[in-house]
């Protein structure tokens, strides 16, 4: 492996879209340069695009990303990957906490760092959010609904059956499986510089799979796929079909994008327009999209070269301000995840925070909790086992006729 790669970027340090090797973009700006250095007049108060000047920078090796604690287990293959025989769920946590992609093929572990990484930087710290809806794609979003965490392995299922050469071998989504299953996240325990100095720090890594759901009934619904008062509901019932998804994963601030898949027209585009909303306002700063392609442009994505990558996660990733959550939904059956009343993706593009508010603030009329017995009500009034306890609980119990006696007669004691 040669000491550094080389990449070409122009004059704000970021990278050309077109890669080092397109001369035919060169030699057009120069040509345009030469012509108009005549007619033109710069102006330092006006931006020139049509001549920006590109300059060779040499990105350091791959080798150099892997930390010390690393290089015993993980080894440069070639190009953008590394690779090892190891699938271990907690170091893939690890191994995503320090920018690397984890994918794999048959018998290996390939985990990637690319060389430029398509991102859209969001309304984090620091940052401007960048992500984009289209008109189209806004409309089309009342027809399907969002869950998060519900069928991890029916999303794994549909990414097999799209794509033919799925990196998804079993040892790793056995691992991710692992991964899912921490309710917390894994814990990742990583050095980063803090003043001039590297210190030990405990990152979270935990691994989303994402659900698009569109209803199918014989009834008339509404938006929110709930059915008209009017119709008779006891020969009916919705249904929901699994239509898009996908699997990804967060380390602190940032969410990487793995791969997923789509049904049905507009689904996965759809999917990718709540979900950024979505990412925005549980407080994420970076969504990493991978290697570059033209519809993640459209979304809003733009280049970072490697380190400019690495840096970035290593910022974000002690960030506990951002959590991927949605209100909890109910199911049909705990065997078959298929969502009663999915969040409508039309809702989530409009104002995603309004939603999640549901998550932390549940509604007095929506959930009570006792707490002689623990139980609290549903939506539907019937009990159900309380998730809050005696000394959390956001709702306290109502005060009784005999407690406001004892309260006053304290305070004319006081």
């Amino acid at each position: 492996m040669s000491k550094g790669e080389t990449i070409s970027v122009d004059n704000k340090g970021n990278p050309d879209e077109n890669g080092s090797d397109n001369n035919n973009n060169k030699t057009m700006i120069s040509t345009m340069k030469t012509a108009k250095r005549k007619s033109w007049r710069r102006n330092p108060n006006t931006t020139n695009t049509t001549s920006t000047k590109t300059t060779s920078v040499r990105e350091p090796s791959l080798v150099t990303y892997i930390p010390p604690y690393l290089r015993q287990i993980i080894f440069p293959y070639h190009g953008d990957f590394c690779q090892t025989t190891i699938y271990h769920p907690r170091l893939i946590a690890h191994l995503m906490a320090e920018g690397f992609l984890p994918i794999a093929t048959l018998g290996a572990l390939l985990p990637k760092l690319h060389l430029q990484r398509s991102v859209i930087p969001l309304s984090g710290e620091g940052s401007q959010n960048q992500h984009h809806v289209s008109k189209s794609v806004r409309k089309k979003s009342k027809r399907f609904g969002m869950t998060i965490n519900q069928a991890f392995d029916q999303v794994v299922k549909q990414c097999h059956e799209q794509h033919t050469h799925c990196w998804l071998y079993p040892p790793l989504v056995q691992a991710f499986r692992a991964i899912h299953m921490e309710s917390e996240g894994m814990e990742a325990k990583v050095q980063n510089v803090v003043d001039d100095h590297e210190e030990e720090v405990v990152c979270r890594v935990q691994l989303h799979s994402i659900e698009v759901w569109q209803a199918k009934t014989n009834t008339k619904n509404d938006r929110n796929g709930s059915i008209d008062d009017n119709e008779d509901t006891s020969s009916s019932r919705i249904e929901h079909e699994l239509v898009a998804g996908e699997l990804g994963y967060s380390v602190g601030g940032c969410y990487t994008s793995l791969t997923g898949f789509s049904s049905v027209d507009s689904s996965g585009s759809v999917q990718l327009a709540a979900l950024g909303c979505l990412l925005t306002a549980c407080g994420f700063g970076l969504w990493d999209l991978g290697m570059d392609m033209e519809y993640k442009r459209k979304l809003g994505a733009e280049i970072y070269y490697r380190s400019k990558f690495v840096q970035t996660v290593h910022e974000l990733r002690t960030s506990t301000k951002a959590i991927l959550q949605l209100p909890t939904i109910t199911t049909d059956d705990k065997n078959n995840a298929t969502p009663k009343n999915p969040i409508n993706t039309r809702d989530l593009i409009d104002d995603a925070s309004t939603i999640l508010l549901q998550t932390t603030k549940p509604k007095r009329n929506q959930q009570c909790t006792s707490l002689k017995n623990g139980k609290s009500n549903n939506n539907n009034g019937n009990p159900q086992e309380s998730n809050l306890s005696k000394t959390d609980s956001t709702m306290p119990p109502p005060i009784t006729k005999k407690q406001k006696k004892v309260n006053q007669k304290n305070n004319v004691d006081a």
